[in-house]
């Protein structure tokens, strides 16, 4: 057939059916090729023992053509469907935090909750990171007030606060700033620099306490920056970690100042902070994962 491309022929053998036939030879020869689909004309030679069969002679041929057709690799690329967010580095819009109204609406709930005897007049919202002694991190809305620190556990996606720690600012004894740093063998690791607020620092947590990845007998927390800041300008003004600790560290000794409690003057200092993880599997998977955000996953968000 002219301009087909014919493949060479090969013999093969199918076994009988029940009439005593089978595949004796095949010819696949291309013919044509039209908008990456390719059509053939396969032919088959059936050759049989016919002759118990009445009205056929032992030596009978019997050929019949089949057309087959196939989609070209190209084609089969093309029509691959695209999974949506398949193989791509997450956007702002991604993150529920970063959509319009949602950050305004989390703080007016959390708002609700403040107890002006204890907390005072809110001063400023922060959104940062928080990283536990696993290494964990989890997106959270760090309010500062006139007397408190508030560590807030904010659903984005239901628009709903679940969980508030308040740390008075005049029990805060130092603050942190530096690198992370890991023991030599850690397997879950993080780059980049931490703010780390400590309190009671006579008091070491026990050893229960530090295998408990849940704990709340932790007399510290450790802050970083969102990772999504630097791609939204608005939010950058309440994410950046240096200018958190400046502000922090000013209200604190305004604080401390007007009640002085014996031992909890504060220590601003820099160094690594250290995160005394060895296998990590909790954080590591977490982590890249991206768990600890209210983010989109496929059709899903949470």
């Amino acid at each position: 057939m002219s301009g087909g491309l014919k493949t060479p022929e090969h013999d093969i053998d199918l076994g009988s059916d029940s009439e005593g036939l089978s595949v004796s030879r095949g010819v696949l020869v291309m013919e044509e090729e039209e908008e990456g689909f390719k059509k053939g004309t396969l032919s088959l030679s059936l050759c049989g023992v016919l002759g118990d069969l009445p009205g056929r002679e032992t030596d009978e041929r019997v050929k019949t053509a089949i057309v087959v057709e196939t989609v070209s690799r190209s084609k089969v690329q093309m029509l691959r469907p695209k999974v949506e967010g398949e193989c791509r580095t997450p956007t702002t819009k991604d993150f529920f935090v970063f959509r319009p109204g949602c950050l305004e609406q989390a703080v007016a709930d959390i708002q609700v909750l403040l107890v002006p005897e204890q907390d005072g007049n809110l001063e400023s919202v922060w959104l940062l990171l928080e990283v536990d002694h696993w290494n964990s991190e989890r997106e959270r809305l760090v309010l500062l007030t006139q007397h408190s620190l508030l560590v807030c556990k904010y659903d984005f996606v239901a628009l709903a606060c679940r969980h508030v720690r308040r740390i008075p600012l005049y029990l805060i004894e130092q603050i942190t700033t530096g690198k992370f740093s890991f023991p030599s063998k850690s397997l879950s690791r993080r780059e980049g620099i931490g703010l780390q607020v400590q309190w009671d620092r006579t008091r070491q947590p026990s050893l229960l306490a530090k295998w408990n990845p849940w704990s709340s007998e932790i007399p510290y927390t450790t802050f970083a920056q969102h990772p999504m800041v630097a791609a939204d300008h608005k939010m950058a003004a309440i994410s950046q970690l240096s200018a958190f600790g400046l502000q922090l560290q000013q209200a604190i000794e305004q604080e401390q100042a007007v009640w002085p409690v014996a031992g909890s003057r504060l220590s601003v200092c820099k160094g690594d902070i250290h995160i005394e993880t060895y296998l990590g599997l909790v954080s590591l998977v977490g982590n890249k994962a991206r768990l600890g955000y209210a983010m989109v996953r496929g059709p899903f968000g949470f």
